[in-house]
């Protein structure tokens, strides 16, 4: 009985001690892309600032000739990011950190992306600033970080199924030693069978006797 429970719990154990493993990679990996998207739109909130302070000054959009290099010193500090575009209402690329960019429409995955809407005095919206992750880098350290986890846990994960499954065994043998000795031993009922046969048989003997008188 024991060598058919005994898988049955393991299994149970590696799916609890599994399923842990995966919620702490995906919070992990959540905190991971949190952190990255609040970078980036720091830096889109910097250059955002950055041109409207232009706008105050009377410079349009189109005049702020200072922001290439804005751009690119800002896109160099930053781990992750591939490049920033400031893009007009219309879509162009207008400026760009990769100047190969401008006059292009923006290209990516947009859910890579974090955006900063620019407006004028009146309250249109003129353009945004496009904070581009490197998905690629980003995804090489999502892939290292559950490779990491992956490696902290497989020790883990067998040191617990070792002692859950030496524990389990203790706790069946015990159950079973406790079983046996309240079960009632089978020699002794044995011996004690013919005794019991002789009562049934004197206990009949003298109920027909006593059904005899009454008649």
């Amino acid at each position: 009985m024991i060598h058919r429970i005994l898988p049955f719990f393991l299994l149970i154990i590696v799916f609890s001690l599994g399923l842990g493993a995966y919620m702490s990679y995906e919070a992990v990996r959540s905190a991971f892309l949190g952190t990255l998207s609040d970078r980036m739109e720091t830096v889109g909130d910097q250059i955002a600032t950055a041109i409207r302070s232009s706008q105050s000054f009377g410079i349009a959009l189109e005049e702020q000739t200072t922001l290439p290099a804005l751009l690119q010193r800002e896109a160099v500090g930053v781990r992750y990011l591939q490049r920033i575009d400031v893009v007009t209402a219309g879509g162009e690329v207008l400026y760009s950190s990769q100047p190969k960019q401008v006059g292009r429409t923006p290209e990516g995955a947009a859910r890579w992306d974090v955006e900063t809407d620019l407006s004028n005095d009146l309250g249109e919206t003129v353009g945004r600033v496009v904070v581009r992750m490197d998905s690629a880098s980003a995804q090489a350290t999502i892939r290292q970080l559950a490779e990491d986890l992956a490696l902290r846990s497989l020790p883990v994960l067998l040191a617990a199924l070792l002692l859950a499954g030496l524990g389990l065994l203790l706790v069946l043998h015990a159950l079973k030693r406790r079983a046996e000795r309240l079960a009632p031993p089978s020699e002794p009922l044995r011996a004690v069978r013919p005794q019991v046969q002789e009562l049934e048989e004197t206990y009949q003997r003298a109920a027909a006797e006593l059904d005899g008188r009454r008649s």
